[in-house]
């Protein structure tokens, strides 16, 4: 016997349950050193890769674009907190 998908959610008892992003708190985010020591490591070899190649002429602009990825995402999360 088929059902339609409509009496088929129906039957599944979803109180309680949304459909969007998770709430976040402080503790979802990584510590302070793990931090620090990855971008370290990021940035240096971001820059080591590009020296020496056509793209080093536009290193400024990619490290810029790498800091600004990050601002925009903490921006978003700190209006979630």
């Amino acid at each position: 016997m088929h059902t339609s998908f409509a009496d088929q959610l129906a039957g599944l008892d979803l109180a309680g349950f949304s459909i969007g992003p998770a709430p976040v708190s402080t503790s979802d985010f990584p510590v302070r050193e793990a931090v620090v020591q990855t971008l370290e490591a990021v940035w240096s070899d971001l820059f080591a890769m590009v020296s020496g190649t056509a793209l080093e002429a536009d290193a400024e602009d990619l490290g810029w674009a790498f800091v600004n990825i990050f601002h925009r995402s903490a921006e978003r999360k700190t209006t979630a907190l």
